[in-house]
């Protein structure tokens, strides 16, 4: 069985806040298990909410970012 991950381990791994990261557990976003009061993601649960939430940059995306859309590099 794999380990449980903690809210502040998923916006640890997402690099995101832990209010962020737990809203996203407690509205569905991320399926997450329930055990008393505490919540706990499972890591493939995690990994599959990442793969489906991948989406390609397009060159307007860097616009204004400081970054060069062609060499992708900061200037």
């Amino acid at each position: 069985m794999e380990s449980l991950m903690k809210c502040p381990e998923i916006a640890k791994v997402l690099s995101i806040s832990r209010a962020y990261a737990y809203r996203l557990i407690m509205d569905g976003t991320i399926p997450a298990i329930r055990i008393g009061r505490s919540v706990r993601v499972r890591p493939s649960d995690l990994e599959a909410f990442v793969s489906n939430n991948v989406k390609g940059l397009r060159s307007t995306d860097f616009l204004g970012t400081g970054v060069d859309k062609n060499l992708n590099k900061t200037l």
